[in-house]
């Protein structure tokens, strides 16, 4: 089972700018990259043969998410499993997706004036929630907890 790969020079110094930037952890950043180019790119992202950056841990990268990444790339890629090895490694889909994703970010970055909240809303922008629909409630009261003075109880309505 690979338990890490390694991400380009290229794709390794992006997200070393963008951490620096955003103050995010790396691996959170590789996820933003995998995402976006998962999604502009899909299953026609181009192979990364560079090994010269450095280490991401599979777990670093996946978290608890393993199934959820999994699901999202047998969606993509229109193929129900993915060996060890082509799922995670020096040569699997996730590094060609971190790689290329981190490039496609970058260039967001740059359009956004080098501003991370710009960035941000740019990301936000891209995003369809196609299923999502509005639900209203009647009476939705959230308890938030007591007044000290008199025991009065503070409900968000």
């Amino acid at each position: 089972m690979a338990d890490r790969l390694y991400t380009s020079q290229q794709a390794d110094e992006i997200i070393n700018g963008l951490r620096a930037e955003t103050k995010l952890d790396k691996s959170i950043i590789a996820r933003m990259a995998f995402s976006l180019s998962l999604a502009k790119e899909g299953k026609n992202v181009a192979a990364s043969s560079n090994f010269s950056g450095n280490e991401m841990r599979r777990h670093s990268f996946l978290g608890n998410d393993e199934v959820l990444v999994k699901a999202l790339l047998s969606q993509t890629y229109e193929k129900p499993d993915f060996e060890d090895n082509e799922f995670f490694s020096n040569k699997s889909i996730v590094k060609n997706h971190i790689d290329s994703g981190a490039k496609l970010l970058w260039e967001l970055f740059e359009k956004s004036g080098r501003d991370v909240n710009n960035l941000y809303r740019t990301l936000l922008e891209g995003v369809e929630l196609s299923g999502a629909r509005e639900t209203f409630t009647k009476d939705l009261d959230i308890f938030i907890g007591r007044k000290v003075v008199n025991n009065e109880e503070l409900i968000m309505e």
